[in-house]
């Protein structure tokens, strides 16, 4: 595997990356590489978590701000003026500024619910009630007025029927959307310092281990700077390739899944797509992960160095 990543990682000039310190030598690096593949693999799955959660939540909330349904019960419906009722709530309506509103049919309130029944009742074995969706179309702060108007016209029209806001549903999606979404950052946060300590402990052994060679180096005039180099160079490599590794599984484990849905039952699985922007993050986080390794490698070769002198 360490001559895969290698041929994928090579240099310039097609050699062993020249070092001053033996730190490419049967230094165990290829242990540091799999953890740090690892630790990507799950920072971006928490992520991608993140942004699916984002989606979806944007999604569902899209779909009923700015609406409300009005519902009739199938008793009530029943009734012979009820539909009457209707028709002069629903033309009232119409005259009213900054709304729709629109009776949904049997089928329509039928496909709502099919998918919790499977197929397995037809529409005329339940007992369906009576919904209009209402939409208001007006300015964001003439709301308040237009809900108004809506409770004046049910209650003149059609008193018996319930007005469903979706505000108790919409706040309980954001409520947990949120949650979801603090988790999963937490978790790449927790990931991402975890990453940082393991590296930390790897360049801090790999001086003491070279401790030596670092004193000939201080001898012969190198500064700790060009020393840091060598090290944060190394760490580098390695964290690059395990970045890498940990990308593909990445892609591997999400062309899994999508394979995997789309045998599912569409109707209860939440849609999403990762737009650009998303993919772009995905794409960079592992470049952003080796550049912490490295920068983590340097700060700690030149903190041991100054402590030294």
């Amino acid at each position: 595997m360490n001559d895969f990543l290698q041929k994928l990682f090579p240099n310039k000039n097609g050699k062993d990356r020249p070092y001053d310190l033996p730190l490419h030598r049967g230094n165990g690096g290829w242990l540091l590489s799999w953890i740090i593949a690892l630790m990507t693999y799950m920072i971006i799955v928490s992520v991608a978590l993140f942004m699916i959660v984002n989606n979806i939540s944007d999604q569902w909330t899209s779909g009923l701000d700015g609406r409300l349904t009005i519902e009739i019960n199938h008793d009530i419906a029943q009734r012979k003026d009820t539909q009457s009722n209707i028709d002069e709530f629903l033309q009232s309506a119409e005259n009213t500024d900054g709304i729709t509103a629109q009776r949904l049919s049997d089928t329509d309130i039928f496909s709502l619910i099919e998918p919790w029944f499977g197929g397995a009742l037809a529409a005329d074995d339940l007992p369906l009630p009576i919904l209009i969706d209402v939409e208001f179309i007006g300015p964001t702060n003439q709301q308040q007025q237009a809900m108004a108007d809506i409770q004046a016209l049910v209650d003149t029209h059609i008193p018996e029927a319930r007005i469903d806001t979706h505000q108790q549903w919409l706040n309980s999606i954001l409520a947990i959307s949120k949650t979801l979404q603090l988790i999963a950052l937490t978790l790449a946060m927790i990931i991402l310092f975890t990453a940082i300590a393991a590296i930390l402990g790897a360049t801090k052994t790999h001086l003491a281990l070279h401790e030596d060679k670092v004193d000939i180096l201080h001898m012969i005039g190198a500064n700790d700077s060009y020393i840091a180099k060598q090290f944060q160079k190394q760490t580098f490599h390695l964290a690059a390739e395990g970045s890498f590794l940990g990308f593909v599984f990445v892609v591997i484990t999400f062309w899994s899944l999508k394979s995997g849905f789309q045998s599912m039952e569409q109707s209860f699985i939440p849609q999403f797509e990762f737009g650009l922007l998303n993919w772009i993050i995905i794409a960079l986080l592992p470049y952003f992960i080796a550049l912490v390794a490295m920068f983590t490698s340097r700060l700690t070769v030149m903190r041991s160095l100054k402590s030294l002198v």
